[in-house]
């Protein structure tokens, strides 16, 4: 048809808003210093002690729940949502990795 031609494309191309000569000036993450500078002794201890509670927490519950073997060895696992949710979280991981290899700080 006729919206298949050339001269229609280039009447779009004609039309499209033209790029403006200003250029991009990024804005600094932190203006007065490095995020290091700014974060006080005390709170990167009370980070660090509250990530590794967490993680304390998580392998209690692991531990103590009985988790592992109720997965591999019960009879009434549903080996396809496992699967499933195995693949899931190998995607969401991979993509984390990727993002936390190639951010630029």
């Amino acid at each position: 048809g006729p919206w298949l031609s050339l001269s229609f494309f280039k009447s779009i191309v004609a039309d499209a808003p033209k790029k403006t000569t200003a250029s991009y000036q990024p804005i600094p993450a932190s203006p007065s210093g490095t995020k290091a500078e700014k974060k006080e002794e005390g709170n990167w201890f009370f980070d660090k002690l509250h990530g590794v509670f967490w993680i304390a927490v998580a392998a209690f519950t692991v531990y103590y729940s009985d988790l592992v073997d109720v997965l591999l060895f019960s009879p009434n696992t549903k080996w396809t949502f496992i699967v499933l949710s195995a693949m899931c979280l190998s995607v969401t991981m991979g993509v984390g990795a990727y993002l936390i290899v190639t951010r630029e700080l």
